[in-house]
């Protein structure tokens, strides 16, 4: 490779992590990146508090690494000139209201210089705040009623926005959106101008769980707008490859090719790797690769972390992405099927590795014993009352008692199929401690498929499994 050929290469490739740790949101067929309407749906209801001073609220909704927080991380630098002042709470790591309210008070502080909690006689940390445990919840509407005060428009985010809705009586909640409400009311009253303008405030609430308006209260839901907006990971492997495309042939800017000298040495480049990136992907060991990728998770962040090895490894001596370093990657990043054994289980387990589908696809990514039972009896009765008959045999689940049922669950947390999300309670009862599966997706449908039990096969592909 020629000097300039050097430079373009690392140029290349520097453009290429960048846009790793930034994938686009979806891609159309061409492999352009289209501007899909979740992200103009969460700019407007920005833009709508930034600048015209309402107050909104939405649910962000999708799985684990589907992109919902790269939407609104977009949609936010869509707003940036505005300089709203960002608040993010998290309900796995903010358990209660007055940890809400501390760590709330913590980064207006920060961005603003100004202390919304005042210390108590037990003192105060570095940042002049007071302690989680002596703050009275009491100040909760006082805090957030200050966010529409404040001389730049807020934002507040809500991760794990289902764990807020454990809290008592969902005060966080409550105030929150009452404030955004009441926010929305002022700015349609009045014009909203001179001294005494108000600032609008915008409350997001992302989730993993597709069920999360039912958990809220019938007070807090009516505070809530009821705007939705789903986020899915890509919904079919051509969709899947076109985003790696993408992420792979992202062209250079004008600040990566300040050494390049001719215009045409830039085309030339441009032309090349295009080709080098079209023949990589179309490699049958590739594709094999990324289909296995597919088959356990769709979500681009895996995508993600299995291309940067073989980005990061370009050089002159090696200046084209290989399959046999993707596979490589693969290997490293998945690892081995940990569970091979799967397909060696009884008809009991894998009824019960079955029933976990169905449960996840209504958002509950944690399950106890008693959910696993119930999906399996409402399967058998559903199916028990079917008159086909194939070579004089009935195409019903077998119905099991729940005795060896349980032994079945037992058995898959001893081989830590099953593994309890949470520390042991006195509190819970054995049926209802909460597990999630270990296994992969594709491991179990693997499994169901070698067993070669048809009503097996039939319940699982009802949970989505094509």
């Amino acid at each position: 490779m020629s000097p300039g050929s050097h430079r373009l290469l690392d140029a290349q490739r520097k453009a290429i992590l960048q846009s790793l740790l930034k994938p686009p949101v979806r891609a159309n067929a061409a492999g352009e990146v289209s501007k899909h309407s979740s992200l103009q749906s969460l700019v407007s209801l920005l833009e709508g508090s930034t600048e015209r001073g309402e107050g909104n609220s939405c649910l962000v909704l999708g799985p684990r690494g589907s992109g919902k927080s790269r939407l609104i991380e977009d949609a936010l630098e869509s707003v940036q000139s505005r300089n709203p002042v960002v608040i993010r709470l998290s309900g796995e790591a903010q358990h209660d209201d007055r940890l809400a309210m501390r760590e709330m008070a913590r980064q207006l502080v920060r961005q603003t210089g100004s202390s919304y909690i005042l210390p108590t006689d037990d003192g105060a940390d570095a940042e002049g705040l007071a302690s989680a445990d002596t703050i009275p919840t009491t100040h909760l509407p006082a805090l957030i009623a200050t966010l529409t005060t404040l001389s730049r428009p807020t934002v507040v985010i809500l991760e794990s926005f289902d764990l807020f809705a454990t809290h008592a009586r969902q005060a966080l909640l409550y105030c929150l959106l009452d404030t955004a409400q009441a926010c929305h009311a002022h700015s349609d009253s009045q014009a909203n101008e001179g001294p005494s303008k108000r600032y609008g405030i915008a409350v997001i609430g992302v989730s993993t769980r597709m069920d999360t308006l039912n958990l809220l209260e019938k007070r807090v839901k009516s505070r809530f707008s009821g705007r939705l907006i789903r986020v899915s990971p890509p919904s079919s492997f051509e969709e899947y490859v076109d985003v790696a495309k993408t992420i792979l042939q992202v062209p250079l800017t004008s600040e990566e090719i300040l050494e390049v000298e001719e215009e045409e040495e830039l085309e030339e480049w441009t032309s090349s790797w295009n080709q080098s990136i079209a023949t990589f992907l179309s490699n049958k060991e590739t594709i094999r690769v990324l289909k296995d990728l597919f088959s356990l998770r769709q979500d681009i962040r895996t995508l993600c972390q299995v291309l940067l090895e073989p980005v990061m490894n370009l050089s002159p001596n090696s200046p084209a992405l290989t399959a046999a370093n993707l596979r490589q990657s693969f290997d490293a990043q998945i690892g081995p099927p940990p569970f091979a054994y799967l397909r060696e289980l009884s008809y009991p387990c894998l009824s019960l590795l079955i029933a976990t589908f169905h449960i996840a696809n209504t958002g509950h990514e944690a399950f106890n014993f008693e959910m696993l039972w119930n999906n399996f009896s409402r399967q058998v009765e559903r199916t028990g009352t079917m008159p086909v008959m194939i070579n004089g045999a009935s195409v019903g689940m077998i119905k099991v008692p729940r005795e060896v049922m349980t032994g079945a669950f037992e058995s898959l947390v001893a081989l830590k199929v099953f593994q309890p999300i949470g520390p042991a309670s006195s509190t819970i009862t054995k049926p209802f401690v909460k597990y999630r599966c270990a296994a992969q997706r594709g491991d179990i449908v693997e499994a169901v498929e070698k067993s070669g039990n048809l009503k097996l096969n039939s319940w699982l592909k009802r949970g989505g499994v094509e």
